[in-house]
């Protein structure tokens, strides 16, 4: 008959009952010295649960009485009990057999053999298996005995290993030793504990938890802890005993904590001498803070709702403050004669979250008194008990509302101010659009002109084009200034766009005898700025570098950080003088001496940067020293991280209507000697004899007029004073190339014309241009979501107003078919 190798044994998860005395069985007996099945073997300590619940028709008598295995064990089976009863002297293991009973059915029987002094102890245990034999591996629990084994050679701590020892009706009634190190020996007081019950050696364990702890962890299998007091013989203290079991055994380690428990009775005694000199502490401090101090605890009603609150301790300078007297005991209610609703509910709000809180009550109906308090939640009488500082701040309440009421006059005139500015606003750009126009015109095409009258109209012109750039930077500030610059912002390409604005100044820079350097870092993600703003920061800092630079250079240079991007503006001009350095980004701020090519300036450029890089959520800084020249650098975070949600418009297409570049490159033109300057006009020749029509609608006579003048050499012009006669002007059959409108009409203005239009399949293509004298974000983006197609700020000149109709034109034809007739009518 073929043996089992033991290496065909498999390690397997213990079963967590109680195999022994926690379910029916038989037990094998092996006589010693018979090693291989299938001599004579006997069959003890039979169990009535063995046989009727799972009708095992056999009888104690013929199982003894059984010595030739072949009869009882399925021929299948027969390796796997020859397995277990040869290696069950070495190695604790167990399997499945099925067992023919005298009828011939046949039944399944768990296997587990231990060694013993006698030799092999096999217990058998019947399976329920409905018929269905589930035939297990051998599983061989070598590691975990030879684990326990090493365990148990510690000498870190006093380990043992003890077993259950039955009592009546299945219970646990005491445990028995099976392993013990040295310590345990030790702690034992010297005695030999191996195969003696747990009380014998230790008798307090009955009545200290010890048993009824091995009990559960034998029950539950989970790892318990607990701290013991042994008293017995010679042994007294304190112990922290872990137990864990393993198959069927508990592993009990016992460490001696008696010091530390003495320790720890001498840090208690410490903490309460401690705790009672800070109550004596608390007590003085309690009585001489000139602070009002008391604790409350709330009252509740049936419901759970506060109702009031009393008052357990006060100190004397709270009934000082209050001119109450013998507080403590008090109700709210009862003492004060104002509404305590307000008090309640900041209590219980602080009692309800756990954390503290500051506020102003008043007191008092006709003349109150205030009172700052900040509370705190105490832990006492189940969280309901508060902590409260109280000042009085009646004389600090009468002079905050009356810096209230300041700063609302103040805000009031700042408002008032702003809304003068927009009002003057749209007076000033209409006339400035009506003088720069026509001014550029003559000087561009007059001939005739003689030098004097040229001069006096180039004069006229450069002080149009500085009122114009003054008025802007104004209004600027002032909705800065106002919080009434709601900005958006926009994915850029910072590097090429600051390139970009600087090159306008190129031809200036060197015009006047001087270099302008551009270097950018590459930037692989787009930058968050609203482009407008960052055009005037770049404008301002190189038109005042370009002032005060004679000779040398101007650099501009876009550095990427890790998570920031700089501007830096750097020239080798006259630089500022070390007491002005501090204020150089004040509001109209000018310094005396200071040799720039012009002495005109606002001196809110640089306050103006200032205020549009932090909107940015930038910083600015400025390095210099006189006669060497001056550095200004910008940063701003990478990101949109720290923009408000709704201040981020995810597109790259542009939102202004144009750039403010020629206005800082005209006016700076201006500083150049007569024979250097550079003129920032061009002219426009006409177009072919097929010319586009353009429809005006604007309600102001003279701007019509402008319009028509301007427009007039290169296409048909049709005006209208408002959207209603523009709209029915098309609706008759006047279908233009392009629309240019006005914002601000009566009867129909710009926007609603836009809307109509593009709500119109027939005219749902036609360029739009809007053209306002408001200006900032809220007039373009509101002009563009309707359907603009551009959006131009007056004033403006010719040359730009034709460059944008061209540019518009242009798009509408590629996108046109080729034949396409609509635009040909004529009214």
């Amino acid at each position: 008959m073929k043996t089992l190798d033991k290496k065909e044994m498999e390690p397997a998860p213990y079963s967590n009952n109680t195999f022994v005395t926690d379910r029916a069985m038989l037990r094998f007996v092996v006589p010693s010295g018979i090693r291989y099945f299938g001599g004579p073997w006997q069959v003890t300590e039979p169990s009535a649960q063995c046989i009727s619940p799972f009708g095992l028709p056999v009888s104690f008598d013929y199982l003894v009485q059984v010595d030739d295995s072949n009869h009882l064990i399925y021929p299948d089976d027969l390796e796997a009990f020859q397995a277990i009863m040869e290696y069950s002297d070495d190695t604790p293991c167990e399997t499945d057999i099925r067992l023919i009973a005298a009828d011939g059915q046949v039944k399944s029987l768990q296997l587990r053999g231990m060694f013993k002094e006698t030799g092999p102890d096999v217990y058998g245990a019947p399976v329920d298996t409905d018929g269905a034999h589930h035939a297990l591996p051998v599983r061989s629990m070598q590691e975990q005995q030879r684990l326990m084994e090493a365990v148990i050679q510690s000498d870190i701590v006093a380990l043992s290993v003890v077993r259950a020892v039955p009592g009546p009706g299945g219970t646990v009634e005491d445990f028995e030793w099976v392993m013990a190190n040295k310590l345990l020996m030790a702690l034992a007081q010297g005695q030999y504990v191996v195969g003696r019950r747990y009380t014998e050696v230790f008798p307090s364990a009955a009545g200290n938890g010890v048993l009824e702890v091995m009990r559960r962890v034998l029950a539950t299998g989970e790892r318990e802890s607990n701290e013991v007091y042994y008293e017995n013989h010679n042994l007294r203290g304190w112990f922290r005993q872990v137990y864990v079991r393993s198959l069927n055994y508990i592993i009990v380690s016992a460490e001696d904590i008696t010091l530390a428990k003495k320790k720890q009775e001498q840090i208690i005694s410490m903490n309460r001498q401690l705790a009672q000199r800070a109550q004596e502490q608390y007590n003085v401090l309690f009585r001489s803070i000139d602070q009002g101090f008391a604790i409350v605890r709330m009252l509740y009603d049936e419901a759970g709702a506060p109702v009031d609150f009393v008052y357990l301790q006060v100190n004397p300078a709270f009934e000082k403050l209050t001119g109450l007297a013998n507080v403590a005991g008090m109700s709210m209610r009862s003492l004060w004669h104002t509404d305590p609703q307000p008090w309640i509910r900041a209590y219980a709000q602080i009692i309800a979250t756990q954390t503290s809180m500051r506020f102003v009550m008043p007191e008092g109906r006709e003349d109150p008194r205030y009172y700052e308090v900040y509370a705190f939640a105490m832990g006492g009488s189940e969280g309901r008990e508060v902590a409260m500082l109280l000042s009085d701040v009646t004389a600090r309440q009468a002079s905050e509302r009356q810096l209230h009421a300041l700063n609302e006059r103040l805000q009031e005139a700042d408002r008032a101010k702003t809304r003068f500015f927009g009002n003057v606003s749209h007076e000033f750009r209409t006339p400035l659009t009506l003088i720069v126009g026509p001014l550029r015109d003559v000087i561009g095409q007059g001939t005739n002109l003689t030098p004097e009258q040229r001069q006096r109209l180039t004069i006229a012109e450069r002080n149009v084009v500085r009122l114009q750039k003054l008025v802007n930077s104004l209004l600027d500030f002032s909705r800065v200034e106002a919080g009434r610059l709601d900005a958006v912002y926009q994915p850029t390409r910072l590097a090429e766009f600051t390139a970009e604005i600087a090159a306008n100044f190129r031809p200036l820079i060197e015009q006047a005898g001087l270099k302008l350097v551009i270097k950018t870092d590459p930037l692989p993600e787009p930058a968050y700025v609203n482009r407008d703003m960052w055009e005037k920061i770049v404008l301002n800092l190189l038109s005042n570098a370009f002032k005060f630079t004679h000779q040398g250079k101007i650099d501009v240079r876009v550095r990427a950080k890790k998570f920031y991007i700089q501007l830096i503006v750097r020239d080798t001009g006259i630089g500022i003088a070390t007491r002005n350095v501090s204020r150089i980004f004040e509001r109209f701020a000018r310094f005396d001496n200071a040799r720039g090519r012009a002495y005109e300036g606002s001196g809110i450029g640089l306050a103006l940067v200032k205020e549009l890089v932090e909107m940015h959520g930038g910083t600015i800084k400025v390095d210099s020293e006189e006669g060497q020249g001056t550095t200004f650098t910008v940063t701003i975070r990478k990101g949109k991280a720290h923009l408000r949600p709704r201040q981020v418009f995810e597109t790259t297409g542009p939102l202004e209507g144009g750039t403010s570049s020629s206005l800082f490159v005209e006016e700076a033109s201006g500083w150049l000697p007569e024979d250097n300057r550079l003129s920032a006009r061009a002219q426009t020749g006409n177009s072919d004899d097929a010319r586009p029509l353009i429809l005006v609608a604007e309600d102001n006579a003279d701007m019509r007029t402008y319009l028509e003048d301007i427009l007039s050499p290169q296409y048909r012009v049709v005006t209208t004073g408002n959207g209603k006669t523009a709209l029915e002007k098309m609706n008759a059959g006047v279908i233009p190339a392009l629309i240019l409108s006005d914002v601000m009409m009566p009867v129909v203005d710009g926007y609603g014309l836009v809307s109509a239009v593009r709500n119109t399949p027939a005219l749902k293509d036609i360029p739009v241009i809007l053209l306002s004298a408001y200006t900032g974000e809220d007039a373009s983006v509101e002009g563009l979501e309707r359907g603009a197609t551009d959006f131009l700020e007056k004033p403006f000149s010719a040359r730009r107003l034709r460059t944008f109709i061209d540019a518009r034109l242009k798009a509408a034809a590629s996108r046109a078919p080729a034949d396409d007739g609509a635009h040909a009518a004529r009214p």
